[in-house]
């Protein structure tokens, strides 16, 4: 792996949005590779503020942006979504220093702990320490953490998030990082009327998939 970051961004239907995210990262004190998955069947987006773009006719869901890392030659990877923003230019130098911290998982601002039993994702959001979860808003790590996840077996993946986080794991308890100081350099964009959470089954499908992926009631090593 060569030396630097590389930031793999989502979009779906907030162009406006992906726009500002584009420049906060080009504005950061450590320049980054950029790759971007226009996930919008109805919209060409080009930029020659991104090293490489992927505009797809087909709704690939959030695991769209996982098709990117074969490309990926940096040393560290960031993924981060549509409806949040770096506040500042010191965004990858925080989130490079807790990576450096807990190099054996995720760091991300966002995360849950699962509990066993028939809602495993009702488990506590954590502001701060151990997680089983790292939300997909914003994933930090070194890439050679994804070496143990099966990338293309399971298709459009809708909980994306779930499935990186349990392979990146091995299936262990408490192998994640979440900052609630990486929060505070983060700011949330208008979500509009996309995002996943509009569906009121999301909650559901993300118990439901827990228990598909994990068995054994969602129980982890």
């Amino acid at each position: 792996m060569k030396q630097g970051v590389t930031v793999i961004l989502l979009s779906w239907k907030r162009i406006d949005n992906i726009k500002q995210i584009i420049q906060s990262f080009r504005t950061q004190t450590i320049k980054p590779t950029i790759f971007l998955w226009n996930n919008n069947p109805d919209i060409k987006f080009t930029t020659k503020k991104v090293d490489w773009i992927v505009n797809s006719n087909v709704d690939m869901y959030s695991f769209a942006q996982w098709m990117m890392i074969p490309m990926v030659e940096t040393e560290y990877l960031i993924t981060m979504n549509d409806d949040i923003i770096p506040k500042d230019n010191t965004f990858i130098e925080h989130a490079l220093k807790l990576i450096n911290e807990h190099p054996t998982g995720i760091v991300g601002p966002f995360g849950k702990r699962i509990v066993p039993g028939s809602s495993p994702y009702n488990g506590p959001e954590v502001r701060t320490g151990h997680a089983d979860i790292v939300k997909g808003r914003c994933m930090c790590m070194r890439t050679e953490v994804l070496k143990n996840v099966p990338l293309f077996t399971d298709g459009r993946v809708r909980n994306d998030d779930i499935y990186i986080s349990y392979y990146a794991a091995n299936g262990k308890k408490d192998a994640h990082w979440i900052d609630w100081d990486l929060r505070q350099h983060t700011i949330d964009l208008p979500e509009g009327n996309c995002g996943m959470d509009k569906d009121p089954d999301h909650m559901l499908s993300r118990n439901r998939y827990i228990l598909e992926l994990i068995g054994n009631e969602g129980k982890l090593k």
